[in-house]
């Protein structure tokens, strides 16, 4: 690898750890000897914990949505049912 190869190598590692990763909550052992082979192992490895997360936050909020919904409509039917204006 010549030097010029080992100079942009090295300001990508440098990037990863301060840019990227520790927006994604990595702690700072996990930065101090990351290398790209490494980094690109725990990427692939945090983009899965990562989609778990979003997956069970939409499943959470869709659940909430979906109650809210649920007692508006039941609201609503009961109101018509009772033959009274909803207040």
């Amino acid at each position: 690898m010549s030097g010029a190869d080992l100079e942009v190598r090295r300001a990508f590692e440098e990037w990863l750890k301060r840019l990227l990763l520790p927006s994604k909550r990595l702690e700072k052992k996990e930065l101090s000897s990351l290398g790209l082979e490494e980094a690109r192992t725990m990427l692939a490895e945090r983009v899965r914990e990562w989609t778990r997360e979003w997956v069970e936050e939409g499943k959470k909020e869709g659940l909430e949505k979906g109650q809210e919904k649920g007692r508006e409509e039941g609201l609503r039917k009961g109101v018509v049912r009772g033959g009274r204006a909803p207040s």
